[in-house]
């Protein structure tokens, strides 16, 4: 009797054990099945996620700034060896190239970061220019760098066009005093060649063919007509204002920001860049008076630090007291000043006024330059 009892006993216990086993066998099936279905779904919305985010510059027109960042890429597509901002205005027929040193290194933001981190999580916050291309796959990088470069400086980025370096090389040349890339004598040679819109449309078209770009042939023909009255012996070069930082170039976002205003404030050009007065020092060695009419306490001190420190003379601050000025006003005494001081504002009238002794500017602080 003993014996039965010990026999039914195991049997029960073997019967529990098996049920158990099949219970959590099953549990984890269902775990795993539910686990795969839950990935996939994430996979497809990250997937359509990354395609919205580069909608936002994939689709692009034709604006009234041509603003196309121009890539120069290495033969076997691989890393960016070069990079320029190239500015078309129709509005005064001026074209200028800023230099962005490939060297440049910066970080995302952290909303940014988030972002791209769904459709390339291998991608590190601190970003590296040229090594794009291992960032992101195929041509998506340079709508990335777009993406990412507008954000960190600030400035607006319509489009972009890649060119292997032997293209780019017969474009633009590295000039050796400061570095700006500027048009090779091939390129002015072509351009001033081109009399009507009919020859700007055919030098296009067979680019087009020879280049990458996500701004359609149909929107970059509409410049066409503004660029007969171009003048390629007219063409400016800038250099973004930074510094190398552990063999990296750290970009001075400030100072991008007051590059990319005075490119677009700019008269049209009746002068070579060799021969127009040099601008950066027509304010030089004149003594300049702030008045901050706005109220908000300290602004006429930060201008006349940012000034300082880029070697102009501030003879002194104060409050403006004739009333809230919309606009930033810089008066001069004579013609010729205060032109290269108009981008350290948002918007700024430069005019000829009659001021007190001593006195050769007078920078009266409106309220388009109150920090936001």
């Amino acid at each position: 009797m003993k014996k039965k009892n010990i026999g039914k006993i195991f049997l029960v216990t073997f019967i529990k054990s098996f049920i158990v086993i099949m219970v959590l066998l099953l549990v984890g099936a269902g775990s795993y099945r539910l686990t795969m279905m839950y990935y996939r779904a994430t996979d497809e919305e990250g997937e359509e996620s990354g395609e919205k985010f580069l909608n936002i510059v994939g689709d692009v027109t034709a604006g009234e700034v041509s603003s196309n960042l121009v890539y120069k890429v290495s033969e076997d597509g691989k890393t960016i060896l070069g990079l320029v901002l190239e500015l078309f205005n129709t509005k005064n027929n001026n074209l200028d190239y800023v230099t962005i040193p490939e060297t440049m290194r910066f970080t995302v933001s952290n909303e940014m970061y988030q972002r791209i981190s769904v459709v390339s999580p291998e991608t590190p916050q601190i970003i590296y220019i040229s090594r794009l291309k291992e960032y992101f796959e195929g041509d998506a990088a340079y709508e990335y760098g777009v993406i990412l470069l507008q954000e960190h400086l600030g400035v607006d980025v319509g489009y972009y066009t890649a060119m292997d370096e032997k293209e780019f090389d017969a474009y633009l040349t590295k000039r050796e005093v400061d570095g700006a890339y500027v048009l090779t004598d091939q390129a002015k040679g072509e351009m001033g060649a081109l009399a009507e819109a009919k020859n700007w449309e055919d030098y296009i078209e067979e680019r087009y063919q020879r280049v990458k770009s996500n701004l359609r042939i149909k929107q970059k023909l509409k410049y066409t007509e503004a660029l007969t009255n171009m003048q390629p012996d007219k063409v400016y070069s800038h250099v973004l204002a930074g510094a190398m930082v552990d063999g990296a170039f750290e970009a001075d976002v400030e100072g991008a920001g007051r590059l990319y205003r005075s490119i677009l404030g700019q008269a049209s050009y009746t002068v070579s860049q060799d021969q127009a007065e040099d601008l950066t020092g027509a304010s030089m060695g004149k003594n300049i008076e702030i008045l901050n009419s706005t109220g908000v306490s300290g602004l006429a001190a930060s201008f006349q630090q940012a000034l300082v420190q880029d070697g102009y003379t501030v003879g002194r601050i104060g409050d403006y007291t004739g009333g809230a000025m919309e606009e930033t006003k810089i008066y001069v005494r004579k013609k010729g000043m205060g032109a290269d001081l108009s981008i350290y504002f948002k918007q700024a009238e430069v005019e000829v006024q009659k001021l007190e002794k001593g006195v050769d500017i007078q920078i009266i602080v409106g309220m388009t330059d109150v920090p936001s």
